[in-house]
């Protein structure tokens, strides 16, 4: 699992997608988790979801993100879209209230195409986190491994 940990304040927060390896022609829910157990302080978050451009030939979005896990509570809002043709979505959500503990934030589906000799990834990237204060952080990118098999 690869996370990313950025100093919020006196906390850490990360948000990450754990590496896993797919089949071709298998379709593969793919999660997106949040970690805020460390502290407090999360009102809203933005981010991209990527397939990386050498792993385009090879995977693709089946489909968009969903709202799951902790943004179940209904005092948060979701939206995605899909900003940039069939590689990448932009997800955010945000609540009146500290977005805390750890969990699946979105989950969505991914298939393989074909197989490959080259490493795959995908990627969570331009995290923009907000605490309320008015300055939002930006936590560093995250890349995800991503194996084919035949």
């Amino acid at each position: 699992m690869i996370a990313l940990a950025a100093v919020l304040g006196a906390q850490a927060a990360s948000l990450f997608i754990d590496d896993f390896s797919i089949s071709v022609g298998e379709t593969k829910t793919v999660e997106v988790k949040f970690d805020n157990t460390g502290g407090d302080g999360v009102k809203a978050m933005m981010f991209y979801v990527y397939i990386d451009a050498n792993s385009t030939a090879y995977l693709e979005f089946a489909s968009a993100p969903v709202k799951a896990g902790l943004t179940n509570r209904s005092d948060i809002n979701f939206q995605v879209s899909q900003p940039d043709g069939s590689n990448m979505y932009l997800v955010g959500f945000s609540s009146n209230t500290p977005i805390t503990g750890s969990g699946v934030v979105a989950s969505f589906k991914v298939k393989c195409k074909s197989s490959s000799h080259l490493p795959l990834g995908m990627s969570v990237k331009n995290i923009y986190v907000y605490d309320g204060s008015g300055r939002p952080t930006y936590l560093q990118n995250t890349v995800t491994k991503v194996t084919t098999l035949l």
